[in-house]
């Protein structure tokens, strides 16, 4: 792991610069995760382009690549909650799957109890409901039955990857869904890879089956990282700004970005070549929203929206606290570095409304608390800081390791702190 690198950030306006400038973006790694593990079970290489570059992806189809039996998965939740499945269905391999200190502290216990009701053989090698894990890979029978999908939604996208290759299949009943987009993009790219399965509100079957492509496929790009620069955009006075390859027809949720930051004055122009971002009136009003179904997009709208908008109130924040971060703890603690605000917050919701702001002349240094989108969120508040500090410069590679040069694009200098 690399050393962290402290880095500075000056913002220093060029106009003309500006109003040129195109951004893009890297492969959907949520895609891209979902399809390393379709790819493996199909055991074909499947005609699939623009793999994710984030290093959580690469990782990913490294371990898939490897036939090592102790398997680390770092930081990265969706490999080690995706190869518990996985694993648990090679019948005969025995791994243990381990992770950061971080990844231990994240629950895992919905889906291994799900996995043992279909047969695998499961153990929790330190403490009960958490990695690391021993796992003896065993053919499993599909059955019906219910999980609890409030902590997260890739519980059940693990047991769906894998439910084709289940005798029977698997008919699953969800508990308190959280980010239902993300499940109903799994469904899409199992069914674009041969699998017949669907959803009926909180009702889930996916028939026995094999993964094959049929035809080429493109990854598209990832709309949870252009919400960075949807949050640059309404801080700034641009009037303009690209981002290239876009579209309204993505499979991803967090496409709902385009609506939400129209509350924040952008208009969102779709082109053949991506989107467009324009000036619209802002929303002079107190916002409520539930953002269960998009959680990646909270630190973007929020670290916009405090400083834009009269109030704020967001549902839907349960699954921030098990992140790569306690994501709540760490919006509250880097905002108020930033500002005076008063909050309040409950288990699922939270209340913001800024006070003061900080002068700007002030140093900041602030902390990603080795969280590759608090890290993200942080940089275009340097529209409104002059003078900010970032702890970790290489936590970007998580999901988007051209994050930097991107950023510069806008007039955001970098430096070594």
């Amino acid at each position: 792991m690399l050393q962290r690198a402290m880095i500075r950030l000056n913002f220093n306006s060029d106009d003309k610069q500006q109003s040129q400038t195109s951004i893009q973006l890297p492969a959907s790694k949520s895609i891209s995760n979902r399809l390393s593990i379709i790819q493996a079970l199909s055991q074909n290489e499947l005609n699939i382009q623009n793999w994710s570059d984030a290093e959580d992806s690469r990782l990913m189809r490294e371990i898939l690549s490897s036939n090592s039996s102790e398997v680390d998965a770092r930081m990265a939740g969706t490999v080690i909650r995706f190869l518990t499945a996985y694993f648990a269905l090679q019948d005969g391999k025995e791994v243990v799957l381990k992770g950061a200190e971080r990844m231990h502290q994240r629950p895992i216990a919905p889906l291994v109890e799900a996995l043992k009701e279909l047969g695998a053989d499961i153990e929790y090698l330190k403490k009960d409901g958490f990695p690391p894990l021993k796992i003896k890979g065993a053919k499993l029978k599909g059955k019906k039955l219910s999980i609890d999908a409030s902590m997260s939604s890739q519980f059940v996208t693990a047991l769906l990857l894998i439910a084709p290759y289940l005798e029977n299949g698997i008919q699953l009943e969800l508990f308190n869904p959280s980010s239902i987009p993300y499940i109903d993009m799994t469904l899409s790219l199992m069914k674009m890879c041969g699998i017949s399965c669907e959803r009926d509100k909180n009702a889930i079957k996916v028939e026995e089956g094999s993964y094959q492509l049929s035809t080429p496929y493109t990854i598209e790009p990832d709309w949870s990282s252009a919400a960075f620069f949807y949050q640059f955009f309404a801080l700034s006075d641009m009037e303009e700004l690209k981002i290239e390859g876009l579209q309204p027809n993505s499979l991803q949720g967090d496409r709902k970005c385009a609506e939400l930051f129209e509350m924040l004055g952008v208009k969102t122009d779709f082109t053949e070549a991506g989107v467009e971002l324009r000036r619209t009136n802002l929303a002079n009003k107190e916002i409520e929203l539930d953002l269960s179904g998009q959680p990646d997009l909270i630190l973007p709208f929020v670290f916009a929206g405090i400083f834009l908008l009269p109030s704020l109130r967001i549902k839907g924040i349960q699954t921030l606290r098990i992140k790569e971060s306690d994501r709540v703890e760490a919006l509250l603690s880097e905002l108020q570095k930033l500002a005076k605000i008063e909050y309040d917050l409950s288990e699922d919701e939270i209340y913001l409304k800024l006070i003061d702001k900080n002068p700007d002349s002030e140093l900041r240094m602030l902390s990603s608390h080795n969280d590759h989108r608090i890290a993200m969120s942080i940089a275009p508040l340097t529209l409104l800081f002059p003078s900010l500090e970032l702890d970790d410069e290489q936590v970007v590679d998580k999901s988007f390791p051209d994050f930097w040069r991107q950023i510069e694009k806008l007039e955001v200098h970098l430096s070594k702190a």
